[in-house]
This record gives structure tokens, C-alpha cells and sequence, in this order.
């Protein structure tokens, strides 16, 4: 299992025994040219590679209309929680099939967020970004519908707002936002999201197949809110199951 560059992650690589892999280094995480021979590189390594989790973002927040951040800024935010995993996911993705399609089943994680499905006014790059990854996780799934594989799962994990240094520069004036530190919505800890996110993995189909969705908190009902929405209003195009 692949881990894209993300605060805690060697952590839950540890819990899952999995092997960490840092990509890409903070110093170059807004640069995507060349991921894809790179990718190439690990299939060499790990020809049977059969699971990729693809977790990343950066959080800035500002003011739009008061204190906007300079375009490297936004660009670098964007590319690294949205163009930078579409682009690995699609690196991976005929390796995976491929793989599925001889009989292993394999699976593809992407990490979006609560704030994909509600968006607060603190991160206006976040938010869309996370949203995009939403968008993307289920338009891939769709897409594998068309193949006919049965093996390969898309799985998007929901994540809700978790005390990490994710948004540690900038806690302090969003607590204020919101009325101050006693009237702030506060984090969930980061060992309870892990347990939590464990119990909501194992929480398989008939098939013994992942979730579409792995939610925790508000991040699960985010995912609830699509699938007893917006997904039942797809459901008559026949774009959908």
C-alpha cells in the first residue's frame, strides 16, 4: 500500500503494517511532472501491489475579500489535494484493474473530507479541493462500473475535522471566527478517528468487499447525505446503479 505525503500518516501505516512511502517530499509536493514514471518505478518494484491509499492536502485560511493568499499559495494548495492524487490514481488505476481482472482483488483509497460535503468559510481552496476528491471517487467508481470488474473496490474515506497540525497556524484565528475557543467545534482526537476509522472499515459487504464510503462522524454523514440525496437522483439516468 502506497501512502501520499500527509500529517500522521506513518502512524497509520504502522497500525496497518503496511510499508510508508513519502510522496512527494514536502519541498516538492506541488510538483506532479514525472509521477507518472515514478509510479511506473514502484509497479517495478511491487509487481503485485494490490491496494494504493492515496491520502494528501495542505489547509490554508484566508480571507477572500480582506486577506486573499498570493497565487502560489492557492496553486500549491490545489495542486497538491486535488490535481496531484487525480493524477496518481489514474497512474495506478490500469495496474490495479488489470490485477483485479486476473482474479485479485485489489482496492484504491482516496481521502476527501467532511468539509468536501459542508464547506465552512475558513478554507475557501480546501474546501473545493476536498470536494473535488468527493467528485472524483465516485465518478471512478462509476467509470470501473463500465468495465464489468467485480474485484477492484474505489473507496473514498471521509474523515472529519481531526486534531492534527493540519490546520495548527491557522486554529487560533478560526476558533476566533467562530465565537472563541469555548464555542469552537471542536477536533476529535486523533487515536479516537483511528479507532473509529478501523470500525467503520471492517464494516464489509456480503462480498467481503470495502465500503464505498468510509465515514467517521461528520464525515459519514456527509457521504449519507449524498448517497440518500444526490445519488438517488442519478439513480434514474441509469449513469448509476
Amino acid at each position: 500500500m502506497i501512502v501520499k505525503n500527509y500529517h500522521n500518516s506513518p502512524e497509520i501505516c504502522l497500525a496497518l503494517n503496511i510499508a510508508w512511502y513519502d510522496y512527494p517530499t514536502t519541498a516538492k509536493r506541488h510538483q506532479v511532472a514525472n509521477k507518472d514514471t515514478e509510479v511506473q518505478g514502484i509497479l517495478t518494484d511491487f509487481p503485485k501491489l494490490d491496494s494504493v491509499y492515496i491520502n494528501a492536502g495542505i489547509q490554508n485560511h484566508h480571507m477572500i475579500f480582506t486577506h486573499p493568499l498570493n497565487q502560489k499559495d492557492i496553486v500549491e494548495e490545489m495542486t497538491t489535494n486535488l490535481l496531484a492524487p487525480v493524477l496518481i490514481s489514474q497512474y495506478f488505476a490500469p495496474h490495479l484493474l488489470k490485477l483485479a481482472q486476473s482474479g485479485t482483488y485489489t482496492n484504491i483509497f482516496l481521502t476527501s473530507s467532511s468539509l468536501g460535503y459542508f464547506p465552512v468559510p475558513f478554507y475557501p481552496v480546501y474546501c473545493p479541493t476536498k470536494a473535488g476528491i468527493a467528485a472524483f471517487a465516485k465518478v471512478m467508481r462509476m467509470q470501473l462500473e463500465y468495465t464489468g470488474c467485480k474485484n477492484m473496490n474505489v473507496v473514498e474515506v471521509v474523515p472529519p475535522y481531526v486534531d492534527t497540525e493540519l490546520n495548527a497556524a491557522h486554529r487560533q484565528q478560526t476558533d476566533a471566527l467562530q465565537g472563541g475557543p469555548q464555542m469552537a467545534v471542536q477536533p476529535m482526537p486523533l487515536g479516537e478517528y483511528i479507532d473509529r476509522f478501523f470500525e467503520a472499515l471492517e464494516l464489509t459487504g456480503a462480498d467481503n468487499s470495502f465500503k464505498n464510503e468510509i465515514g467517521v462522524g461528520f464525515g459519514a454523514q456527509g457521504a449519507k447525505v449524498w448517497n440518500e440525496g444526490f445519488q438517488k437522483l442519478l439513480n434514474p439516468s441509469g449513469l448509476i446503479d
